[in-house]
């Protein structure tokens, strides 16, 4: 249900593999993924909650495995994602909106 054409951006997970070490700096992934930002008033509007650290929003499919703490390159600019949240339509999730920093 992701309507609209995205933007590329790179979604960049770290620390995936079952390791005792967290703070392992080189355990990262790169993924190539289509984002669209959002605003705050969108936010509000799909009845999402809205994050005080928050400095902009991005929808992004379902199947993206965006987790808290990676990050995500848009544009030239490194965000930092604060919180992962789930839009449900009829009992599946269709999409992903991530509040980043």
């Amino acid at each position: 249900m992701f309507l609209i054409n995205g933007m590329k951006a790179i979604l960049v997970m770290r620390n995936r593999k079952p390791s005792k070490n967290y703070y392992d700096d080189e355990d990262m992934k790169e993924v190539p993924i289509k984002v669209c930002p959002w605003g705050e008033h969108d936010v509000v509007r799909f009845g999402l909650y809205t994050v005080p650290e928050a400095q902009g929003y991005f929808m992004t499919h379902r199947w993206c495995k965006a987790d808290i703490g990676d990050q995500l390159k848009y544009q030239g600019k490194t965000y930092s994602i604060l919180k992962v949240e789930e839009g449900w339509i009829f009992n599946r999730v269709e999409f992903k909106v991530l509040a980043v920093k």
